[in-house]
């Protein structure tokens, strides 16, 4: 996750405004994604071991995920 934020905020640095490369886009996005869904399954084997927070832990790897894919469609390929 912190690769995407990372790679999101240099694009905004950089004043790309929105328009990226194909490679930051997905690099970017990609890795938010793919970082909210590895927290949701690392949060399973915290649930199978009866893990207190585990379930705050799912639920923010959902949302990051989930708000990743709804700001992915927002943004242009150039």
């Amino acid at each position: 996750m912190i690769i995407g934020v990372i790679e999101l905020i240099s694009e905004r640095i950089a004043g790309l405004d929105r328009i990226l490369t194909k490679a930051r886009l997905y690099r970017g996005f990609g890795m938010l994604t793919f970082g909210g869904l590895a927290g949701m399954a690392i949060t399973v084997t915290g649930v199978m071991r009866k893990e207190k927070r585990s379930g705050f832990m799912f639920g923010g790897g959902l949302l990051c995920a989930v708000f990743a894919g709804l700001l992915f469609q927002g943004y242009k390929k150039e």
